[in-house]
């Protein structure tokens, strides 16, 4: 997979900024799922890695439990992206949503948000996210199959305020009612799963294998 080179204007306020959340302790999972292996790397080697591929910029990868064990996995990637440690990550998710808006308030115009438990996710979704919000300039969009909604989720750096307000084990979701989610319609079913205990893990070797 091609990785970009991340552009030299950190000023440049029209950069999609990539949000890696991957501080959880996958304590249902077992073990630290940010490092098991899909497609013969790490999950979190993979969303690294869609990030990167769709230009995202910056890109920020948000660690906390597990990160002496995480952080070597990705040293390859230095210059590339940038580690933010969050310290309260058994807060919930809200905490890695706030330290992340905090490093990329300044630097784009909206944020694409993505899950390390999805390493299946491919970087034309996140394209199109892309494509979609420059086009229409929506304040927040989301793939839909059908009916349910899939991740990841792109916010306009309208929405960096509220989400900077989130507290406890909540994600952007809870604003969606204020800002209004637009559909981004998607074919591709598999984006709506998502590894949480080990037997998810084994349904996604099965179904990409």
């Amino acid at each position: 997979m091609p990785l970009t080179q991340p552009k030299n204007d950190l000023s440049d306020e029209n950069n999609v900024a990539g949000v890696i959340l991957a501080a959880g302790e996958s304590s249902r999972f077992g073990k630290p799922k940010q490092l098991s292996s899909f497609r013969e790397k790490t999950f979190i080697e993979n969303v690294v890695e869609i990030a990167l591929t769709a230009a995202l910029f910056p890109v920020v990868v948000v660690l906390g439990s597990h990160l002496e064990e995480i952080k070597p996995v990705l040293e390859k990637y230095n210059g590339l992206i940038t580690i933010i440690e969050n310290p309260n990550w058994n807060e919930g998710q809200s905490s890695s949503i706030r330290v992340a808006i905090q490093s990329i308030k300044k630097n784009c115009k909206a944020a694409i948000f993505l899950l390390v438990d999805q390493p299946q996710i491919e970087p034309e979704l996140v394209l199109a996210l892309i494509s979609d919000y420059f086009r229409e300039r929506n304040n927040i969009i989301a793939p839909f199959v059908g009916e349910r909604r899939g991740n990841p989720v792109l916010f306009d750096k309208v929405c960096f305020c509220q989400l900077n307000s989130l507290t406890g084990d909540q994600g952007g979701r809870t604003i969606f009612e204020k800002f209004g989610l637009t559909r981004l319609n998607w074919e591709d079913k598999r984006i709506l799963f998502d590894v949480d205990i080990p037997e998810d893990y084994e349904e996604l070797k099965a179904i990409y294998e």
